[in-house]
């Protein structure tokens, strides 16, 4: 058979593949239930780019996301806050962004940011307690290690100007 007839045959059952099995191919479309799909579409576009399913409630089977199961076992070990570093160290970031963006005045992010600090100050007894707590809980948003997040942590740890050098019971008032 010459190459020119073999294309064709290759194009013609092709073609007689799509028209027997369907534009989605051979395996049958499960029906998702509307009121799942959309509660799904308010989160679609993360659940895709997190390398989801937004036609599966949660965007996955239930006990397919083993990194899942490290957040349980943080949990287990570490109580009900395990990742509440990450929580307060983002909330304090959005601070800071929400003056750049004009969305708060430089006193109301400032305030808003003593309060999260103050909070912090008192769930954790020190930076690198606050930092575990913080990793955890970017392991757990990430799907992935937080060690490049750690070296970062270590190595600004050993600046003149560190942050991470400041004594973590510096008392942190309002300034007016």
């Amino acid at each position: 058979m010459n190459k020119q007839k073999f294309t064709k045959n290759a194009v013609l059952l092709s073609i007689i593949g799509v028209i027997l099995c369907g534009c989605a191919g051979c395996v049958p479309q499960k029906e998702v239930q509307p009121e799942i799909l959309w509660i799904n579409g308010t989160y679609a576009v993360l659940t895709e780019l997190n390398g989801g399913d937004y036609t599966l409630f949660g965007g996955m089977k239930a006990n397919e996301a083993f990194y899942l199961a490290k957040g349980y076992d943080d949990y287990i070990k570490y109580g009900a806050g395990a990742i509440d570093g990450w929580d307060y160290c983002r909330a304090a970031s959005l601070c800071g962004w929400y003056y750049i963006a004009g969305y708060y005045t430089e006193q109301e992010a400032l305030d808003k940011s003593l309060e999260i600090a103050q909070t912090i100050q008192k769930r954790f007894s020190s930076w690198d307690e606050m930092m575990e707590s913080y990793l955890r809980g970017y392991e757990y948003w990430a799907y992935e290690s937080g060690d490049a997040r750690r070296e970062v942590y270590e190595d600004i740890k050993t600046r003149d100007n560190s942050p991470y050098l400041l004594d973590w019971n510096l008392p942190l008032a309002e300034s007016k």
